[in-house]
């Protein structure tokens, strides 16, 4: 979905002569990497530029906001499990807003020529750690519960 559901997108918008598309890829999106996730998500990004070359590519960060799919999934988490499992815990993250998120996307399409072609990387302004996301969500969800520390490589 993420590299051909993009082409697909970006070719029919091309054929119809859409004026402007903003494609949402990711951050660390690249045709190159070795992990599944990254490598569609540049591909996507490589099929919109080919079909779409004025497409506006924004790489948002971890996208936090009222119903998100990673502070809610792990406060959820942390409501059932004894413990929260910190993997990679020394990971990087800098969070940004879905509504500034959504004002990227609309200062794009209501000026997109001073847009057009151009890929942007979008994050908040606070850098933290995976560990430190975890401390803040018990912190904010009131739940007290040991953070278990899971290497990002298993030895051997």
């Amino acid at each position: 979905m993420q590299a051909e559901g993009a082409q697909c997108i970006a070719a029919a918008a091309a054929a119809a002569q859409v004026k402007t598309l903003v494609h949402v890829s990711a951050i660390g999106a690249d045709a190159q990497s070795t992990a599944h996730y990254a490598r569609t998500k540049g591909e996507g990004e490589a099929h919109v530029r080919a079909a779409f070359p004025a497409a506006v590519i924004l790489r948002p960060s971890l996208v936090f906001g009222p119903e998100d799919g990673f502070f809610n999934r792990f406060a959820g988490l942390a409501q059932i499990a004894p413990v929260m499992p910190v993997i990679c815990g020394d990971s990087r993250f800098q969070p940004v807003y879905v509504g500034d998120v959504a004002a990227a996307i609309a200062k794009a399409v209501d000026a997109p020529a001073d847009f057009a072609g151009k890929t942007f990387e979008l994050g908040g302004p606070h850098v933290w750690t995976f560990r430190d996301l975890l401390k803040y969500i018990l912190k904010e969800i009131r739940i007290d519960r040991p953070l278990v520390e899971i290497p990002c490589r298993w030895p051997g």
